[in-house]
């Protein structure tokens, strides 16, 4: 899944010190709430997604 880094360490301090340096430390509650979240909720769905899909190709081929 392309996006699982996005959600890591790295992106944070980065927002978090771009909103900083200019002066509305509030973009980085912002961005944690919304894009972030977002993103978390898109990655959870393709994931389940994902494992249905392969338990059904799983138990398929079994029979």
């Amino acid at each position: 899944m392309k996006y699982t880094n996005m959600l890591s360490f790295n992106t944070r301090v980065i927002v978090l010190f771009i909103s900083l340096f200019i002066g509305m430390p509030w973009i980085y509650f912002v961005f944690e709430m919304t894009v972030l979240n977002a993103m978390l909720i898109y990655m959870i769905a393709t994931h389940e997604k994902f494992s249905k899909q392969f338990t059904q190709e799983l138990m398929s081929s079994q029979n």
